[in-house]
Order: C-alpha cells, then structure tokens, then sequence
C-alpha cells in the first residue's frame, strides 16, 4: 500500500512540475478570404501572461523557442507582471525579443493594478518598454505592412471595471458594450482585415459586432486546473468553468484565440494545464 501512495505522489508530483515548467507549444491557422493573399503564411507569436515567470536564464528557454519559430512579430496581450511592480523580468525578455522582432504590447489587468497601486513605477515601466522600441498600443491603432499589402492592428486598453471581483457585486453587472469599445479605439476600418489584442474575451461579442476579424486574448490562465472532457475549472473572472478559457471561438465572422498564458499567476500553479506559446499562421483562402 505504501508503495502505491509513494507512485501515486511522484507521477502527481511529475505532472505538476512539466504544467508548471515545460511549454507547450500551440498552433492555430486563421483563414479569410478578407486577408490579402500577400499575408498567406504571415506568422504571429503571441505571448500572455508571463507573470513574471523565467524559463531558464534570462528566459532563455523561452526565446530559443520564439528563435525556432521565427516569426513574422509577436504580440503581448498583457500580464506579464504581477501586482508587485517588479517588471524587470519583462523588460529583459522583451528588450531580447524587440532586438529581432517587431514586439506589440497591450496591458493586462496587473499592469493596470500597477498604475493604480504605483503611477511612478508604471510609468516607469512604460518609459522601459519604449527605450526597448516595444510598440504599446493604448486604444491605438496600427498599420501593418507586409508585402506591399496592409492589415491593421488595435490594441484595447480595457479599464479595471470591466473586470470581475468576487468582493464586489456590482462589477459582475458592468458590460463592455460596442459602443464603450468604439469610445476607446474608433470603428473598425472594413475594408481592411482587422485584428484586435484586448486581455480579457469574456465580451467577445462586444468585439465580433465592432468588425474584428481576429481577436487574441490571455486572462484566463487556461482554467489554471483543467481537467480531460470538463476543460478549465477556474477563472480570474471569479467563476467556474469559464466558456472562453483557451482555445479558439468563433462569432459569426470574427475568430477569437484565447491562450492559456505562459506563466502562472496569483492562483499558484497549473495542473494538466501546460504554459502555452501561441502561433498563429494567417491563411488567404
């Protein structure tokens, strides 16, 4: 009997070390008729919610993994810090990666806590992330140009009340309509293929009515604890079995691509539930 319990402990002790530790690398392929075939095979890695977290020196495991797979740029879609204000951790991967790749960011919902806890340091953090050429996208819009052809780019800056808090009722009542959306960012340009990084997908119909053609969003942590047939248990939104946990959604004409993250955040740790690195490969149909 004992040494059942001993070989129950060390495979449950070895799972949870490789969804803690060992990156899993996802692959999604996004097709529309709306991307201009000079953007066939155009590849984005996208990173969230880092946490601070480090694989290997400097995260070196990490960046030899973005190194393999080359890609066309990366996008940040926030919490890359925990609430502490150590951002160090950050700047050093991104400062690794902006020197080969063009690097966009987005905050999380940390980095807004950070300003609200400490302007000076996210401020701070801020003024770093542009030393490095990090292009932040605060309710702003970019042209990207590859192969002549152009698609743009709207990073959202979602505001801390449209996030869930278990200690107060009332924000669990707050929506993030179309048209608080269309305050922050302007209309969707529809003659153009769209892609929108906002942090939190619970409002995903909020971003397939504005006209995105392709949304990225963290947050979630994957569920943090998932589990086979059941998928993610928990959500920072404070609620179980989360709908938008990881994965791919689709809303009419809109996709949504939700990472499970690659670090582990204020829960802890991760269980069947590996750090995902995001690539997605955009597809002229």
């Amino acid at each position: 009997m004992l040494i059942v319990v001993i070989i129950i402990l060390i495979i449950l002790s070895s799972r949870v070390f490789i969804d803690n530790n060992v990156i899993q690398i996802c692959k999604y392929k996004i097709f529309s008729k709306r991307l201009p075939k000079e953007f066939n095979g155009f590849t984005i890695v996208q990173l969230a919610d880092l946490h601070s977290k480090r694989y290997g020196d400097d995260n070196a495991k990490l960046i030899n993994k973005i190194n393999k797979i080359n890609p066309n740029v990366i996008m940040v879609t926030g919490d890359m810090i925990n609430d502490d204000g150590n951002y160090s951790v950050c700047i050093k991967l991104l400062e690794n990666l902006s020197s080969k790749y063009k690097v966009y960011f987005i905050v999380g919902n940390h980095e807004q806590n950070l300003r609200i806890l400490n302007p000076h340091k996210y401020n701070n953090m801020m003024a770093e992330l542009m030393k490095i050429k990090v292009d932040v996208l605060l309710n702003e819009k970019r042209e990207i140009l590859f192969n002549g052809k152009i698609i743009n780019l709207y990073g959202a800056f979602m505001e801390s009340r449209y996030y869930r808090n278990m200690l107060d009722k009332k924000s669990k009542s707050i929506e993030f309509t179309l048209e608080d959306l269309e305050e922050n960012i302007g209309q969707a340009n529809s003659e153009l293929y769209n892609i929108l990084m906002i942090h939190n997908p619970i409002f995903f119909e909020t971003y397939s009515d504005w006209g995105a053609d392709l949304v990225l969003c963290g947050h979630m942590h994957g569920g943090m604890v998932r589990f086979p047939l059941i998928g993610g248990v928990f959500s920072p939104e404070n609620n179980l079995f989360p709908k938008f946990c990881s994965g791919i959604f689709q809303q009419n004409n809109a996709s949504m691509i939700v990472s499970r993250g690659i670090g582990i955040g204020s829960f802890g740790f991760r269980f069947f539930n590996r750090p995902e690195l995001t690539v997605i490969t955009l597809k002229n149909k």
